[in-house]
């Protein structure tokens, strides 16, 4: 996924996807459930600047 969100150039995105992967590294269900979160809102951004 972070190759495709590098491609695209949306860093915030990106970013959010590395949260993700680094929470998940850590094990740390609480910070999965946040990173993920995150991850989910900034993807909505995403789209409805597309519209």
């Amino acid at each position: 996924m972070r190759g495709t969100t590098r491609y695209c150039g949306v860093p915030a995105l990106d970013e959010a996807a590395e949260s993700l992967e680094r929470a998940a590294r850590a094990d740390d269900p609480q910070r999965v459930a946040a990173a993920f979160a995150d991850l989910e809102a900034e993807a909505r951004r995403v789209q409805q600047s597309d519209d």
